[in-house]
Formats: C-alpha cells, structure tokens, sequence
C-alpha cells in the first residue's frame, strides 16, 4: 500500500501561521508610520500658519492705520498659508483681529492647522509721528492755544491713559489720537552710553550732584544729579543734556536749543519741568522717565517728541505752544544706540488654535 506524504500539508499550515505572525507584527509599524507622516504634515502646516501671522504683523508694522487692510494669501515652504481679518467690527486703527490657516497638501490629503491672535500697534517714542507719547494720562488745560503737528507733519499722541481737555482757546491735533493703548512700550535709557558720549565732549562733560545751567552750553551733559536750566536770555545751546534726576527747563527767553542729528535736547531719569520760558525753540525730544509737565510758557515751539513714563500735563501757556514731531533732528527712527524700544512694533495677545 502506497504511503500517503503529508509533509507538504505541515508545511503549509507553518507558514501560514507565520505568516500571519509576521503580518500582526508588522502591521502597528506600518499604522505608526502613517500616523507619524501625518503628525508631521499637521506640525509643518502649524509652523506655516504662526509664519502667516509673523508675515502679517511685519507688513503691518509702519502702517499706521489698520482700517483698510485686507487679508492675503502667499506660498511658504512647501505649503500655503491664508490670513483673513475677523475683526474687529467697526474696524479700529491700531488692533486688529486675524485668523491665519496653514495647510500643507500631500497627494489629495490637505492637512490644516489654524491661529487665531489679536494684534496692537505699539507705536515708537521716536517713529518721526510721534508727539506726546506715554505710558499714563495726558491732560491739556486752560491753555491759549495748542497745536500738535501741521498738514505736512502730522502729529500722533499716542498713551496708555485718557486724554482730557479742558478749558483752552483752542487745541489742534493734526495725527491720531490713540488713548488707552494697551501696548505702550517706554523706550529704556541707554546710560552708559550717554555718558560716554558725555566724556567724548570734553573735560567737565560728566558731573556729578546738582547741576544749574545758565549760561550757553555745547555738546552732551551727563549729570548724576539734578539739572535746571533757567534765566537764559537770546541764547543759543548747542548739545543735549542727561540726567539720572529731575529736569526743570524754566525763566529763560528767546532760548534755542539745536541738538546732533539723533540726539534728543533733554533726557531725565525722573520728572522735566519746561516752566514759564518766553519764545523758546527746542529742537529735539524731551524724554521723562515719570512726569512731563509743559506750563506757564509763551510762544514754545518743540520739535520731536515729548515722551513720558508717568503723565504728561500741558496747562496754563499763555501764548501759543506748538509741538511737531517731525522737525527735530531727535524725533526719528528708534532713538539710535541711547535708547532700548524706541521704534515701532507690533504686539501679538490672545493666542488661541482653533
């Protein structure tokens, strides 16, 4: 009787057990892979929808009114992002609501990662628009007249707090009047640098306790101390003074400060007062790191920027005080090497993926 072979049965019923082994093993790996090729799709289309934002808030950053933007669509990478503006309604000059979708397409797969953020304009203390700026309140009171810019050189007042007028014959602002801005950044002094600017003047440049000026002075002070400049009459100073305490700018006439291209006239770690001066022309920006107080004065003219880190009050001038940003050799650009902060920016909040 012939033998019947069942090795080749055996056989088959091996491998078919193995390869099914083989194949719940290998199985998770080709899933994982999958799944990992689409997390990285997912992660690059994130990457394209922050650059979106980034994209928008730099084309947005000299552009001064927002109103009229429109959202926009660009290639990046090997994907596309689509920033669309949602608001707000009506539509304000200096925030804005975007939404920005990043999308990277393998084969017919689209893989879509979306941001939602609000964004400010932080103007710059030293933009060239810029004419009182500041972090808290600003008050203009019982004056004869106030102008603030011109048709050619419009200037932006620009805080943190309300602004109150009260009581004057008349006030002109020619810019935007921003108030309670959210993203008012006071650009920081640069000391160090002032005060080797002051040394590279000369000899006596660098002084250190209480300082009085009353007479004509040339090229940068740097004063630890407090600092009045008073009862100067026709004269002509050329330089800009610092100083870590108060400035008191008072009882001078026909006094004409010029400063270098860049420079701003007066920097105080503390307060500036600019008190009952007759005909004075100050030609480039005063920065108080507390109050900046502008009174009693007739016929002032400053041009630059008056930047303050407490309050700005402009009371009681009995003749006309104007204020132009754009004429002082120290009211444009970010303020140079002595200041930190002092261009404009944009500042993104309220971060959400939706």
């Amino acid at each position: 009787m012939a033998r019947i072979n069942n090795n080749k049965g055996f056989i088959a019923v091996i491998l078919f057990f193995l390869m099914l082994a083989i194949s719940f093993a290998v199985a998770p790996l080709i899933m994982n892979s999958i799944s990992f090729h689409a997390l990285n799709e997912t992660e690059r289309a994130f990457y394209i929808s922050e650059a979106g934002i980034k994209y928008f808030s730099q084309r947005l950053k000299s552009d001064y009114d927002w109103i009229d933007n429109a959202g926009l669509t660009r290639n990046f990478g090997n994907g596309t992002f689509v920033v669309a503006i949602t608001g707000p309604s009506p539509r304000e000059i200096a925030r804005i609501f975007i939404r920005s979708t990043g999308t990277v397409t393998v084969g017919a797969t689209n893989f879509n990662r979306v941001i939602e953020q609000t964004l400010y304009s932080s103007r710059g203390a030293f933009n060239g628009r810029s004419s009182i700026f500041g972090v808290g309140n600003a008050t203009i009171s019982g004056n004869n007249k106030v102008t603030i810019g011109d048709a050619t050189h419009p200037g932006d007042i620009y805080i943190g707090g309300t602004l109150t007028e009260i009581n004057n014959g008349s006030v002109t602002i020619y810019g935007q009047t921003l108030t309670s801005q959210p993203a008012v950044r006071l650009p920081t002094v640069n000391w160090s640098y002032w005060q080797t600017q002051a040394q590279s003047s000369g000899a006596g440049h660098v002084i250190t306790g209480d300082t009085t000026f009353s007479s004509p002075y040339t090229g940068v002070y740097y004063v630890n101390g407090n600092v009045t400049v008073q009862n100067m009459n026709n004269a002509t100073c050329n330089g800009t003074i610092i100083a870590t305490g108060s400035i008191t700018i008072q009882n001078n006439s026909s006094l004409t400060v010029n400063v270098a291209v860049g420079n701003p006239s007066f920097v105080s770690g503390a307060t500036v007062d600019f008190a009952n001066n007759n005909n004075p022309t100050i030609g480039g920006s005063i920065y108080a790191a507390n109050n900046l107080l502008v009174h009693g004065d007739s016929n002032a003219l400053i041009y630059g920027s008056l930047v303050f880190g407490g309050a700005f009050n402009c009371y009681d001038n009995n003749k006309p005080v104007t204020i132009n940003p754009s004429l002082g050799s120290g009211g444009s650009g970010d303020g140079g090497p002595g200041f930190g902060g002092g261009g404009d920016a944009v500042v993104l909040r309220s971060f959400k993926e939706i």
